[in-house]
């Protein structure tokens, strides 16, 4: 409901922060595809605003400990990465570096 709001209102951060809140709710429910592709599109949503830090934080979610369920592709990390790098976002830089060995 949230999520079908803030697309009618044309809310791009609404619809980031209800589509990243969805990716986590499916993610507990453990339906990772639907988590997956929220989660996609709360990125996409980041993109369009210009948020660099939000969209690094949610391109590295996936490395972050105890998620092992999928590999993160090498040029999701390094976009992460240089995000984490433009806003010195030094934790999010090493993570993103730490993720790729």
């Amino acid at each position: 409901m949230a999520l079908a709001q803030a697309q009618r209102a044309g809310s791009a951060a609404g619809s980031a922060r209800a589509r990243a809140l969805l990716a986590t709710a499916y993610e507990k429910l453990g339906n990772h595809i639907l988590a997956e592709r929220h989660r996609r599109g709360a990125v996409e949503e980041m993109r369009k605003l210009g948020d660099r830090r939000g969209t690094a934080e949610l391109l590295l979610y996936g490395a972050s400990p105890g998620r092992t369920l999928m590999k993160i592709a090498p040029e999701v990390l390094k976009e992460a990465r240089e995000l984490a790098r433009e806003v010195g976002w030094t934790e999010g830089e090493s993570r993103a570096t730490a993720a790729e060995r």
